[in-house]
């Protein structure tokens, strides 16, 4: 800062007319008036208060909170004789309120407790303490256990240090009788005390007393639970009585302290001035326009008017205004980025830090001394710069501009080169038609969407005697799907939340569970009730006329924890869908539908007042918990936590957030990729024939199914030494250019329906490849050797079927997201210098942004299935109406429908979240992989578009682990043939996410393009090229490092 800008006024108190003697830019006013002013504190209430006789007295204007400089009130116009004083609050503290609910046992039959054990405890008036009741606890001879669980204590402070005590007496008492409590902790954290032994006297009441519990950090509330135990000893037996339970803090309640200061009243000039948002201003006052002093009423503007006053006293003064000069500084870190159109570059920068600034100027040329053009922008801190010429070295420097001056070039100036010669068209754009929202935020409910199958056990049974929660049972396609409507009046003030549900499908009984306990039985809920027929709207009241399969129940009450339910409550939520008969066969059928008839849902975790969140399981009853953000690897399409030991199902499950609209497409989607198209058959057990799609199978093939080759939707495994390769694709081509093969088009069809196919492959050795670690110990890498029927192709590339969950989320990232992450010229000098792979886009000839497969060279997702569904199995389709571009009769042997089921079901199969999130070696991992710089091409977080179709995959963050652009990754994986824009040595980034599924999903671990590395460790030993210096961190790192980044990395 260094010159100032004034504006002067002159005030005379025993004038009406006010003079301004000088005018600046700011239009300021000012009034005189009658004001109170005084000190204020800040975390202290102030309220102004009149009285006529200084007895009665009346509040002026609101409460006031302080913030340690003046308040004030000003009147237009007083009354003589009126005093005037202001009431000073210093809050009092408040203790927390951490009453034990139903402490002393006299409401109800132990309401707000939950029993458990072989002989569950009753409440008892025979004995007590104090009141009628206690809580009795009768163990009979033999090994016996009697539980006692309270709700849920709140007002808990995570690291505050609380006691326990309560009264018991000891009845009965037998051998190997044991008395234990246990103090357990709940919030963003979690903790327990553990089970911990007491012991008491016979026969009479005694109190214990437990001090030093701490809340672990985060939590919030705690519980409080009773176990006595008998072994299985000869007299074992106890009677034990419990009574006033207390659980309190070291904190005690204080009052609000209470003070009252006289004010006078006093004349003042009411001076206001607009103001510029961070800029600071100063008043000053003098008599005689030379000797000013400071009024301690500076400020910094926030853009808006701003108020101050100044004593009026009975000679004139005059006022000034102060606003300072300020320098203007440059703008920082200007940097260049690739466009999506071709020809250009994104120039961004961090803005200058003066508050005064207007905009900015991008100069630029191809001489350094001369930028001969520029262009201005406002508001904003990046723009495109485009008419450059590809392959030419250009110069920018990005400059501030005011009113009056700019800064110098020389501060930031540097050089791109811009290197795209492609302009891209986005896929999706605010023109795009959109699918309803599943969320919907009106003034009297939050109401939520979700859509659901039918399971054959529950979500957290995962005995030998159940794994029937992830899988799908027969005929799942038939009047087995559902949506529910969540109308949580709850979120804005109301006191229920009610839970609509339309089935495919009439149902005999549909009962609806929350409130998830799972002592007992791990499928306990506290709220029980059979669904009634119809829906309520969002105010309650019952729909007319009530449609058909249309169901309804409403929860007013919190039964978990036995009050009314309250925004933030846990609310797990289960419908169950008991059938009334079986649904007859498809017009495609010649069947009746099979199956079971009795049917439970997914478990999920609904927030009141927030929304469904995926949940992990806590404690020996896995009570369902919120993940952290971070572990929800798709968004809000992240599955929960698996709990039903059916690990190899892990890649099957529906997006948590599934539309209405998508559920029954996402059941017929996955028959057709279940489906055996030579025979009709599907891949799962006892059910029935697809008419409609056998013998379908080209007359040349690699395998009959989509999971055929995706196992379980997974990696597929390479088949053994000297087996036919039938779970790989082998593209050809006629040079490296993948120019397309005359006879062979671009795919081998190593299968036929009758007669030879096009060529036979197979793996018929490995070689060796030994090296070894920093620390000297060995390794072995290997790689894979073909042998081919007949002559070999010149030109050819191995690729084994990858897993496939998180494909519609990597369609939905916009792509100048992808773009960003771009630099083929390596601008910033790292080593890494991903690069887009662009395509003509098949249905309406536009240049799109290569996404999927191995070297990104399908742009849309449902291209990317009919493209397999073409060269893979030999299908047609609208798409693809010829076998892989060879001159066979046009047809269409999937029509769009059916191919957009197929897309659907893919591009919604939920992620699962990261497992063992906060494990320490884990975490470990997660910071050596960052130092390793493998985030620079596996990019952790991700935001997708707002204007992809499926709402289920808008605007999402999510954690793919890939950056979906192609890089060098060296000689030692590269092959002779490119595709589109890539190189035979440059492959698209492998996103990471539920890579840790491999081996229970696939059976094995299969890595990299043609699956030879055996592990995670030889897939990144692998890495070469740009990926060199991260591999050789890796290399190099310790033992306990490798296996900290190995494990990090299977968490995904």
């Amino acid at each position: 800062m260094s010159l100032f800008t004034s504006t002067s006024c002159r005030i005379a108190a025993s004038l009406v007319t006010l003079f301004c003697l000088a005018i600046s830019v700011e239009a300021i006013s000012i009034d005189l008036k009658n004001a109170i002013e005084w000190d204020s504190v800040s975390g202290r209430t102030y309220q102004l208060e009149t009285s006529d006789n200084g007895v009665n007295w009346t509040s002026v204007g609101s409460e006031r909170t302080g913030n340690n400089s003046k308040l004030s009130h000003s009147f237009s116009s007083v009354q003589n004789g009126q005093m005037y004083r202001v009431r000073e609050t210093t809050p009092g503290i408040e203790a927390p309120n951490t009453t034990v609910p139903n402490n002393d046992f006299e409401s109800g039959i132990l309401s707000n407790w939950t029993k458990a054990g072989t002989h569950q405890p009753s409440r008892s008036s025979s004995s007590a303490k104090n009141g009628s009741y206690s809580a009795r606890f009768y163990l009979p001879g033999g090994q016996n256990e009697s539980k006692l669980i309270s709700s849920r204590i709140t007002g808990i402070e995570g690291g505050e240090s609380y006691s326990l005590s309560f009264w018991a007496k000891k009845a009965q008492s037998g051998p190997s009788l044991i008395l234990q409590y246990e103090v357990q902790w709940y919030g963003t954290s979690y903790g327990s005390s553990g089970l911990r032994d007491f012991s008491l006297g016979n026969n009479v009441w005694q109190k214990v007393n437990i001090a030093n519990l701490t809340a672990p950090s985060g939590a919030t509330e705690a519980v409080v639970s009773f176990r006595f135990v008998t072994g299985a000893v000869s007299g074992a037996k106890g009677e034990i009585f419990v009574d006033s339970l207390e659980f309190s803090s070291g904190v005690v309640s204080t009052p609000d302290q209470i003070q009252t200061y006289s004010l006078n009243l006093q004349q003042v000039a009411e001076i206001t001035i607009p103001t510029n948002s961070g800029v600071e201003y100063a008043v000053m006052e003098s008599t005689n326009l030379q000797a000013w002093d400071n009024t301690d009423n500076s400020f910094v503007g926030d853009g808006s008017e701003h108020t101050v006053l100044i004593p009026a006293e009975s000679l004139s003064k005059f006022v000034r205004v102060m606003r300072p000069e300020y320098e203007l500084f440059a703008p920082s870190d200007a940097r260049a980025s690739m466009s999506l159109e071709a020809n250009s570059l994104e120039i961004s920068w961090n803005p200058s830090p003066t508050p005064t600034v207007q905009g900015y100027r991008i100069y630029y040329g191809t001489d350094m001394n001369n930028l001969d053009q520029s262009i201005d922008v406002v508001g904003t801190t990046s723009a495109i710069v485009s008419g450059l010429t590809n392959g030419i070295e250009f110069y920018f420097a990005v400059v501030a501009f005011d009113s009056d001056e700019e800064t110098a070039t020389g501060s930031t100036l540097f050089s791109a080169t811009p290197s795209q010669s492609i302009t891209l068209v986005p896929l999706y754009n605010e023109a795009t038609e959109l699918e309803p929202a599943t969320t919907i935020d009106h003034e009297d409910a939050l109401i939520t969407y979700v859509g659901d199958r039918g399971r054959a056990r529950h979500a957290k049974e995962g005995g030998t005697n159940f794994q029937l929660y992830d899988i799908y049972k027969e005929f799942y396609w038939m009047g087995r799907s559902y949506y529910l409507e969540i109308i949580d009046r709850v979120a804005k003030g109301g006191n229920s939340i009610t839970i609509n549900s339309t089935t495919t499908h009439p149902l005999a009984t549909s009962e609806t569970r929350a409130f998830y306990i799972g002592v007992n039985t791990l499928a306990e809920y506290a709220h029980n009730d059979d669904a009634q027929d119809g829906h309520r709207d969002v105010y309650g009241n019952l729909k007319s006329p009530i449609e058909p399969m249309t169901y309804t129940s409403t929860v007013s009450f919190n039964a978990k924890e036995g009050r009314p339910i309250q925004i933030g409550d846990r609310m797990e939520i289960e419908f169950s869908p008991f059938m009334a008969g079986l649904p007859a066969g498809n017009a495609d059928s010649n069947y009746q539908s099979g199956g079971q008839e009795n049917y439970y849902g997914t478990g999920f975790l609904y927030i009141v007042g927030e929304g469904l969140k995926p949940w992990y399981g806590v404690g020996s009853n896995l009570d369902s918990y919120p993940l952290p953000e971070y572990a929800w690897l798709g968004g809000k399409t992240t599955h929960h936590t698996q709990y039903s030991n059916e690990p190899d199902h892990a890649y099957k499950q529906m997006a948590y957030n599934l539309a209405p609209i998508n559920t029954q497409k996402f059941m017929l989607g996955r028959r057709l990729h279940h489906t055996n198209f030579q025979n009709g058959t599907h891949s799962e057990p006892n059910n029935p024939i697809f008419p409609k799609h056998r013998y379908k199978i080209g007359p040349q093939f690699i395998n009959n199914s989509c999971v055929a080759c995706h196992t379980n939707n997974g990696r597929a495994m390479p088949s053994n030494v000297g087996s036919a390769m039938r779970k790989s694709i082998v593209r050809v081509g006629l040079d490296s250019e993948a120019t397309i093969h005359p006879t062979l088009g671009t795919v081998l069809q190593v299968q036929a329906t009758s007669g030879s196919p096009e060529k036979t492959v197979s793996r018929t050795a490995y070689t060796e490849i030994p090296g070894s670690y920093g620390d000297g110990t060995p390794y072995t890498l290997r790689k894979p050797n073909y042998s081919f029927s007949g002559t070999d192709p010149e030109y050819y590339s191995v690729r084994i079927a990858p897993q496939l969950v998180g494909l519609g989320l990597l369609e939905a990232i916009d792509e100048n997201t992808i773009v960003s992450f771009s630099d083929p010229s390596d601008l910033d000098q790292d080593g890494i210098s991903g690069k887009i792979n662009a395509l003509t886009d098949l249905e309406t000839g536009e240049t799109r942004l290569g996404r999927f497969g191995y070297k990104a060279s399908k742009a849309r997702l449902a291209h990317h299935i009919a493209s397999a569904l073409n060269t893979d199995m030999g299908i047609t389709t609208s798409l693809y109406p010829t076998i892989d571009h060879k001159n066979t009769s046009s047809s269409q042997e999937i029509n769009d429908e059916e191919l957009d089921l197929m897309y659907r079901y893919v591009a919604l199969l939920a992620v699962m979240p990261q497992r063992n999130f906060n494990n320490s070696t884990v975490l470990q991992g997660k910071t050596l992989f960052a130092e390793a710089n493998c985030v620079a091409c596996h990019k952790d977080e991700i935001q997708t578009s707002d204007y992809h179709p499926l709402t289920e995959l808008r605007n999402q963050t999510i954690r793919p682990y890939t950056d979906l652009l192609l890089h060098d990754m060296g000689p030692g994986l590269a092959d002779n043939m490119g595709e589109e824009l890539a190189s035979g040595s440059e492959w698209r980034t492998a996103p990471l996410w539920n890579i840790g599924h491999t081996d229970e999903v696939s059976g094995g671990e299969a890595y990299l393009h043609d699956g030879r590395a055996r592990s995670i460790e030889e897939a990144i030993l692998w890495h070469g090229g740009e990926a060199e210096a991260s591999k050789e961190a890796f290399r190099t790192m310790s033992a306990s490092n490798r296996n900290a980044l190995v494990q990090f990395i299977k968490s995904l």
